[in-house]
């Protein structure tokens, strides 16, 4: 039992080591650059290139640390996801505003949504420079552990949806929105954690204390109320108690996910977690499933605020997975192998569903006929014009079956057409 344990700390200690003290024979180690300044203060992000110098574009994995909103930084990233440059990922990792900087940034606030704005700020950074650092603009993930996880969640289930992108950096024409969302242990809803808290194992925090970590993001530093007085208030109009509690439901995942805009989420968390109450992801999940989203949930029996290395691993499988789209035919909606006025009646029915029977389509991609990553009425429009005639053509793969040559957010779960 003594040497099992000491092994596991030896492994989580070797998580976390700062990359900047890690030396290196495969080239340039990291790069650092500012993404955006906020009230005279830079907020800098480190680009880790993909080892192996691959021509191609590489998919980019978005490192966002915990610490409470209140500390932590960049450099400390999980040995695991470090890793993951030996099999053609890139990485960064980003600094953003805590709640314990007020001050530093000028008159600018630390608190929520200042978090999520400077998550997206710097995802448009990194698509704006894409080109220069020979990243695939969409094949970005976002991935964080804890307060990190918190915001990866907040960023992936709202994407660019308006309201929720901010207005920081130079860069706000361009998508903040990823593919792919990764939430280890995260809060998800922010003012429900101790509700949600069993015995066991029990909380080492009480999150509805004044000066609490969810507190201090709510503002409790300048307001003086904690997060269980707003909880107390949830359902009182008044001022000040209906504009903080707006801000603790946009804090929560669980009430800000906007369905249209959210991406594919991987929720980890482990069923001892006496930081982080279990129920938070658990619930996270059965609400998205039932907005009819893909979240894959992994619940980790027996551990705590952390993961083993073995949920890196599952974590980095289901990345690729996501990835792997079915096969498919462009056009060919209704999948019988052929291209005809029931493909545009299926797009139809896809875009306009009647009361009670609108579903999601298995293959997305076969449905978006002129391959601008988007289902609309411009999908239907010009299958007809190509049926009828038209000089445009069907972007591929339209003769057989293929898979997608363009990436982007709509993708191809099964194609029952296709082997």
């Amino acid at each position: 039992m003594i040497k099992t344990l000491a092994l596991w700390l030896i492994l989580l200690s070797g998580f976390l080591i700062p990359y900047g003290n890690i030396a290196t024979a495969q080239g340039p180690f990291f790069e650092e650059h500012i993404y955006a300044t906020v009230g005279g203060t830079p907020l800098w992000l480190d680009f880790l290139p993909e080892f192996g110098n691959d021509p191609e574009p590489e998919p980019l994995i978005i490192f966002v640390h915990g610490g409470a909103w209140m500390n932590g930084n960049r450099q400390s990233v999980p040995g695991p996801i470090l890793n993951l440059r030996a099999q053609g990922y890139s990485i960064a990792t980003l600094d953003y505003r805590l709640t314990t900087q007020a001050g530093q940034f000028g008159s600018e606030p630390v608190i929520w949504p200042a978090q999520r704005d400077d998550a997206k700020a710097a995802i448009r950074w990194l698509r704006a420079h894409a080109a220069d650092l020979n990243v695939d603009p969409n094949a970005f993930v976002i991935w964080g552990t804890s307060a990190g996880g918190h915001i990866a969640a907040s960023v992936a289930l709202t994407n660019d949806a308006p309201g929720t992108t901010g207005l920081i950096g130079d860069w706000t024409d361009v998508s903040s929105a990823v593919q792919l969302g990764v939430n280890y242990y995260g809060p998800s809803d922010i003012l429900r954690l101790d509700q949600d808290v069993t015995t066991p194992p029990g909380s080492t925090l009480n999150h509805e204390a004044a000066g609490s970590p969810e507190s201090l993001l709510l503002g409790f530093a300048q307001t003086g109320l904690s997060m269980g007085e707003i909880l107390a208030h949830e359902n009182d109009d008044s001022a000040p108690w209906f504009d903080l509690v707006s801000l603790a439901h946009d804090a929560s995942p669980l009430f800000a996910v906007t369905p249209p805009h959210a991406a594919p989420i991987f929720i980890a968390h482990g069923t001892l977690d006496t930081v982080i109450a279990f129920q938070q992801g658990e619930k996270l999940h059965t609400e998205l499933v039932s907005l009819g989203l893909s979240s894959t949930w992994h619940p980790v029996p027996g551990a705590g605020h952390g993961m083993p290395p073995s949920v890196f691993e599952e974590t980095g499988a289901w990345i690729m997975e996501q990835w792997s789209d079915a096969e498919f035919i462009r056009g060919d909606a209704n999948m019988d192998i052929q291209k005809d006025i029931a493909d545009v009646v299926s797009i139809l029915n896809t875009l306009f569903p009647r009361t009670g029977s609108g579903t999601e389509p298995s293959c997305s991609n076969s449905q978006d006929v002129n391959d601008d990553d988007t289902l609309d009425i411009s999908d239907p429009v010009f299958l007809l014009t190509w049926l009828f005639g038209g000089a445009q053509q069907i972007p591929q793969p339209t003769q057989s079956c293929g898979s997608d040559p363009t990436s982007g957010f709509l993708d191809c779960e099964t194609y029952n057409a296709c082997p």
